[in-house]
């Protein structure tokens, strides 16, 4: 089944994905093989990148009982449940998954997003929850990696958090990683300003007005 597997990793990791033929190919696989957990598992991204959550949920979820070291299988049946907006059950999701291997990365920062969508959707924990989302999104950090990407996403729950000292320490790290992203001198132009540099605000500002938005 592999070779179907990956054709429709193709499929959907093309500029312009294509879930339905993805989930037409891993049938004929999961018809070749019924017990093959990779199969469901990408069943699982095709069915969530079409936008079917219940089918989505029933391969995870097959994915995960055919193969428990599949742990991505687990962690998605709680990314689908934050989708639904059913914070509580998605944050319990993650814990179990935490419970398994308290060492896997990227269930953190699955966490700090719920947690964030959390705080959005009930204003009176926006505070508490914004500042768990921080929290989670920096642990998933230090078990992962320090790209600009990452970065960018960390300065982002920064700014939410209105932590504005550690937001223009951050920015010049990923100033010194590219020293031309205008999104980057937004950044140091908010922490600037709110950390009262009024002169670094003004020229970080006006230097990202030249060089574009992004």
């Amino acid at each position: 089944v592999e070779e179907y597997i990956y054709i429709a990793k193709a499929y959907m990791n093309s500029e312009k994905p294509n879930y339905k033929a993805a989930i037409e190919v891993l049938n004929k696989a999961k018809l070749a093989n019924p017990n093959a957990a990779e199969v469901q598992l990408a069943l699982g991204d095709a069915f969530y990148g079409d936008k079917n959550q219940n089918d989505a949920y029933a391969a995870y979820r097959s994915a995960y009982t055919l193969d428990s070291s599949l742990i991505r299988a687990k962690m998605q049946l709680g990314v689908l449940l934050k989708g639904a907006k059913a914070y509580t059950e998605a944050v319990k999701a993650y814990d179990e998954v935490i419970k398994i291997n308290p060492n896997y990365g990227p269930v953190y920062r699955e966490l700090a997003e719920t947690y964030y969508l959390w705080g959005n959707n009930e204003p009176r924990k926006y505070t508490e929850n914004i500042s768990k989302a921080l929290g989670y999104y920096e642990k998933y950090m230090s078990m992962t990696d320090y790209s600009l990407t990452s970065r960018m996403r960390h300065a982002d729950f920064l700014i939410l958090a209105k932590d504005y000292k550690a937001l223009e320490v951050e920015a010049e790290q990923m100033k010194k990683l590219d020293k031309v992203n205008p999104r980057i001198l937004r950044y140091l132009g908010y922490a600037a300003y709110e950390n009262g540099n009024t002169e670094g605000a003004i020229t970080a500002l006006n230097d990202f007005i030249t060089k574009g938005t992004n």
